[in-house]
């Protein structure tokens, strides 16, 4: 199980994002990445994901058919859209996947084969091997994502924590200007 450092997770079921990316990797036995909804607008920020949707699977499972990291809207508009989203609504990495032992042999395919983007070897690289070896699944998680690692997102971050704390009546009272 991987999940991003710069991320929070918070469910909107008993179960934790986490325990619901585990548990569709243990039934389905395949590669499982976490997705969420977003507007094309936001697209910019995260790793987007298109694929078919598995029929009566709850929380829904897609089969993954393409994967591109931050694409343009254009180039999401063309390569990206999975059926049954609504008009500019793609998948987006949640930030949370369950691998099999087999992402490091991709990984390991990347770095001896010098294969890199933007001067790094990147997850979404090795992720894109995966695909190619077979099925390859993401899970739509039931919960929200905070991203501490852009300014907007720390804050956002910090002020969802802070309504979840025991100081949540006087976090309120501060965004309320009281």
């Amino acid at each position: 199980l991987l999940t991003l450092g710069d991320h929070i997770y918070f469910s909107d079921t008993p179960d934790r994002c986490a325990r619901q990316v585990m548990t569709a990797y243990e039934t389905y036995q395949a590669p499982m990445t976490s997705v969420s909804r977003v507007p094309e607008a936001q697209l910019y920020r995260y790793g987007t994901l298109a694929g078919t949707l598995i029929q009566d699977t709850q929380p829904p499972v897609y089969e993954l058919r393409a994967l591109y990291e931050k694409p343009t809207a254009e180039y999401a508009r063309a390569h990206l859209r999975t059926p049954g989203l609504s008009e500019g609504e793609y998948l987006v990495h949640f930030g949370t996947h369950a691998f099999p032992p087999v992402i490091f042999d991709c990984l390991e395919h990347l770095i001896t084969h010098d294969l890199r983007v933007k001067g790094e070897f990147q997850l979404t690289s090795a992720q894109e091997l995966l695909l190619e070896r077979g099925p390859y699944l993401a899970c739509e998680v039931a919960g929200v994502r905070y991203d501490m690692g852009i300014p907007e997102g720390l804050i956002e971050t910090q002020i969802a924590l802070a309504l979840r704390s025991p100081f949540a009546t006087r976090a309120r009272a501060i965004l309320e200007g009281a």
